[in-house]
């Protein structure tokens, strides 16, 4: 009797362990292989998990099983040290791509396919459309927007005397999800920094430029006259000459930085009206850079061209002619605008 009595307990017992072992793989598989939940109407930063450098894999399922993203943790972590995977996970943003599983987000962080967040800076953008880039990109923590005067709060956090305009260096940034836009300006500034200081320390002799801000202007104006990389040094030395022979600029880039009411063509008027970036009314450089100039446009500031050419104008074709006398400009303007009439 007692040894039915045994015997049947056993059986139970089995088969409690059995069904028991069976429902917990069931759960093992189900919660490794169903796609993570998606939350209704989310913005694109819920979507992404961010792992911080010291998260651990149990931290990172916590999170994702408060967010209701999946429903148990233990499968992960249980998957993931019978594949000695936690040691391997690294650092980064990831995307929760739709219908992407448990084992499929494992896979990524082990691989390190994070998601590459860049920001571009257009070069001879002027800092306004810069502000407008950063602003406009989903990824950025916007802190500047909840300023009363955020070029104020710029210029404060990064110790920069007078004109924001050129102090940022155009070039493509990488990021992470979250990081503040002042941040992110920090870092174009301290490039424009470099870039200036190292262009500064090579540049050619006997130019008529007194400090390395001078040159920031001029490279400005340079990166606003010309697309072509190769012309920037053939304006640059149109410019050097110019100022060494006390003539003024006459660069129209700058007339337009300074117009109140440029609306796409410049006026005879605009043309005569006197403000601190009219370089047809006053001689020398404008006050401060017009636009953010490229490293291309620095170095060639400061290494211009040996030619006597004095004079350029558009050619029709995406670039400038140059002529060394006012006579040869004459002619090459009225090339030009011959050029626009007859064109349909």
């Amino acid at each position: 009797m007692l040894g039915r009595i045994v015997l049947r307990l056993f059986l139970f017992i089995l088969i409690s362990a059995t069904l028991v072992g069976a429902l917990a793989y069931w759960q093992y598989q189900q919660t490794l292989n169903t796609p993570i939940t998606h939350q209704k109407n989310s913005s694109p930063l819920e979507n992404i998990l961010s792992v911080k450098r010291g998260d651990t894999l149990r931290h990172i399922t916590q999170r994702l099983q408060q967010h209701g993203q999946i429903s148990n943790q233990w499968p992960i972590l249980l998957y993931a040290k019978l594949n000695h995977l936690a040691p391997k996970i690294q650092a980064g943003d990831y995307s929760l791509d739709p219908q992407i599983t448990p084992l499929d987000l494992l896979d990524k962080m082990t691989q390190g396919d994070v998601i590459v967040n860049t920001l571009t800076i257009i070069e001879g953008h002027t800092f306004a459309q810069m502000l407008e880039t950063i602003n406009a990109h989903p990824y950025i923590q916007h802190t500047l927007i909840q300023e009363q005067n955020p070029n104020q709060t710029i210029a404060n956090s990064l110790n920069i005397d007078g004109a924001l305009e050129g102090w940022f260096l155009p070039d493509t940034y990488h990021f992470s999800i979250n990081d503040r836009d002042i941040d992110l300006l920090k870092r174009m500034h301290t490039a424009m920094q470099t870039a200036l200081k190292d262009a500064w320390q090579h540049k050619a002799d006997n130019l008529p430029l007194n400090t390395s801000y001078d040159a920031l202007i001029l490279a400005s104006l340079i990166e606003k006259e010309t697309a072509l990389a190769s012309e920037r040094t053939q304006i640059a030395g149109v410019f050097i000459r110019r100022l060494q022979k006390n003539m003024r600029l006459q660069t129209d880039p700058s007339v337009i930085y300074g117009a109140q009411d440029y609306t796409g063509s410049l006026t005879k008027t605009q043309l005569t009206t006197d403000t601190p970036y009219n370089t047809y009314t006053r001689h020398g450089l404008p006050p401060t850079p017009i636009a953010l100039p490229s490293k291309a446009s620095l170095h060639a500031a400061l290494h211009p061209d040996d030619s006597d050419s004095l004079y350029f104008v558009a050619n029709g074709e995406g670039g400038h002619t140059f002529s060394r006398t006012y006579k040869e400009h004459q002619k090459a303007v009225a090339h030009y605008r011959q050029q626009q009439r007859t064109q349909p």
